[in-house]
């Protein structure tokens, strides 16, 4: 494994910094209110896998799970919501890592929607008992696919962010 100068890890450093202050406060912030669609995209979900699948800052289980735990508490969400989806996202990352030594850029970016997909579901099938806006699996349907495709668009801006800071 190449080891990284300090130089590049302070980059990274400050970028996740950045990258989950820009979450915490896009969370709180409806840009389609303008078109009277009611979605908030999940930004710590993006950021979370970008975290996991490159190695943005050094991570292992306990500070995943200290992440979910204090995103679920500036956020406001039932307790242990984000923290069991991020759980979830590094256990597959652990599984991937296992089965694809060396991901060609499909596969990586196939992986990277893979674990939105998983951590939107998961997170909304948490939330589903106390937030039943849903009246039919259709809307539901629709919900996640549009949900999906928003988080999806946030995750390649903050791979696009990591890569003209990190420069790979």
């Amino acid at each position: 494994m190449l080891k990284k100068s300090h130089d590049v890890k302070l980059r990274q450093q400050k970028l996740f910094a950045g990258l989950f202050l820009v979450s915490t406060i896009f969370s709180f912030i409806n840009l389609f209110s303008f078109l009277n669609i009611n979605i908030y995209p999940e930004y710590f979900l993006a950021l979370m896998v970008l975290t996991i699948s490159s190695n943005l800052i050094s991570i292992n289980i306990t500070k995943v799970f200290l992440m979910g735990v204090i995103v679920d508490i500036l956020i406001g969400s039932i307790l242990g919501q984000y923290t069991i989806a991020f759980l979830l996202l590094y256990g597959l990352q652990v599984f991937y890592q296992k089965y694809f030594l060396m991901p060609t850029r499909p596969q990586a970016i196939l992986l990277k929607f893979l674990s939105i997909c998983l951590g939107i579901i998961i997170v909304t099938i948490i939330s589903q008992n106390f937030n039943p806006t849903f009246h039919s699996n259709g809307n539901l349907l629709n919900y996640l696919i549009i949900e999906i495709a928003i988080t999806f668009f946030i995750l390649i801006i903050f791979q696009i962010l990591y890569e003209r800071t990190y420069g790979t």
